[in-house]
């Protein structure tokens, strides 16, 4: 390429110019000698350059059969500054040409031309370029010139969304260039339980609060980006009345001890250990276990009923009988599919001697699911002819 001032361009397949180091480019002064101050580092493109033009403002973009220049990643294209170093803006993540076409296996650039609104237009073995179908020739945009481009939709706060229930969908769109756009997720986080898929914001929610993310639009020709805030608000789960949901989850006692009676004229205590486990496919919001029976296994009725002392309001001389309840979590928990918690039980008893103990799980299921409440639903065993022997003492025989 000769400049305006009399100076030559040159690209090549080369690694030195009159003894110098350089690396496929170098310029050359009008009486021939080397121009020292261009490219002088000597790390240029690492492959061979077929093809170069010169902008209006110096630089050069340069096209070839290159992976990286000065060290670093652009593939077949790449710009440099009026002095030969590298420019990082141009090509920055892009892919490049890929995909050479046949007969050839390995893609370049063989000619690089400048429109005159200054974008290059680019020739070569090629079937795609930064992973757009284009066969063998595509026009690309100096990210110098590159539009204003903007994310849809332009509502900064997305409608809401509820715990436990399906989010309709937020499709994003990419607008003020030529397209098309690659649509990401460049900042801040998106409710647990929803992702960011095929440009849209999908999923079904398992937490309740306002959650602020930023979507980013590239036009994936020449590179172009844009991006917009937004805000996404997550209502807790709709109230709803509590089902049985036995057949959703699964109880596991890990862990038995027997302890000191903490009420006054009981035998003792027993505390058990255990998970409970989400085994369906759906969210259960606000589990809780209602007690279903607690005696003796003899059936015979103690002067001091059993009770289970962690259900709500139970007391040494109140609650904890047959009909209460003990909660899984606080207020607004939501046991997502496949979850597991731990559970502790503590019974207080009047003898000792076998006892059975047998829950229900309830809790309230997503709109889509309470259709389903009507199925029979067999009570929890959490004991079936556990016998007492004595405080530290203990078997246990399932029947």
């Amino acid at each position: 390429i000769l400049q305006p001032d009399g100076k030559i361009f040159i690209g090549g397949n080369f690694i030195s110019v009159n003894g110098a180091p350089r690396s496929a480019i170098a310029r050359i002064n009008a009486d021939g000698t080397l121009d020292t101050g261009f490219a002088n580092d000597g790390t240029g493109p690492n492959q061979r350059v077929n093809a170069a033009v010169r902008q209006s403002d110096g630089k050069f973009i340069i096209g070839g059969e290159f992976t990286s220049v000065a060290g670093q990643a652009r593939s077949k294209i790449a710009r440099l500054n009026a002095d030969g170093t590298f420019e990082p803006t141009f090509g920055n993540g892009l892919s490049g040409p890929t995909d050479g076409l046949s007969p050839f296996t390995t893609p370049s650039l063989l000619a690089v031309v400048l429109q005159p609104d200054g974008k290059p237009v680019v020739g070569g073995r090629f079937n795609f370029i930064n992973d757009v179908f284009h066969c063998g020739i595509a026009r690309l945009v100096n990210p110098a010139s590159c539009p204003t481009i903007s994310v849809e939709p332009a509502n900064p706060t997305l409608p809401a969304a509820t715990v436990g229930a399906n989010y309709p969908g937020v499709s994003f769109l990419g607008s003020g260039g030529t397209g098309p756009y690659g649509l990401t997720l460049t900042g801040g986080s998106l409710p647990p339980g929803m992702n960011f898929s095929s440009g849209a914001v999908v999923g079904t929610p398992t937490a309740s609060g306002t959650f602020n993310f930023t979507v980013t639009a590239t036009e994936t020709l020449s590179g172009c980006s844009g991006s917009r805030e937004y805000s996404l608000t997550v209502n807790p789960a709709t109230v709803g009345t509590p089902v049985l949901v036995n057949d959703r989850v699964s109880l596991v006692i890990t862990g038995q001890s027997v302890e000191a009676a903490t009420c006054p004229g009981y035998a003792a205590d027993v505390v058990l250990t255990g998970t409970l486990t989400n085994t369906g496919t759906v969210t259960i919001t606000d589990p809780f276990f209602e007690v279903i029976e607690l005696q003796a296994a003899s059936g015979v009725t103690p002067a001091l009923p059993y009770r289970l002392l962690t259900a709500t309001g139970a007391s040494c001389g109140s609650g904890g009988l047959v009909g209460s309840v003990q909660p899984v979590g606080g207020a607004g928990f939501v046991l997502n599919p496949g979850q597991s918690v731990p559970v502790t039980f503590r019974l207080a008893l009047p003898t000792m001697g076998r006892l059975r103990f047998f829950v229900n799980v309830r809790g309230v299921l997503p709109v889509i699911s309470q259709s389903l409440k009507a199925v029979a639903k067999r009570p929890v065993r959490v004991l079936n002819d556990l016998e007492i022997t004595a405080v530290g003492e203990k078997s246990l025989r399932n029947r």
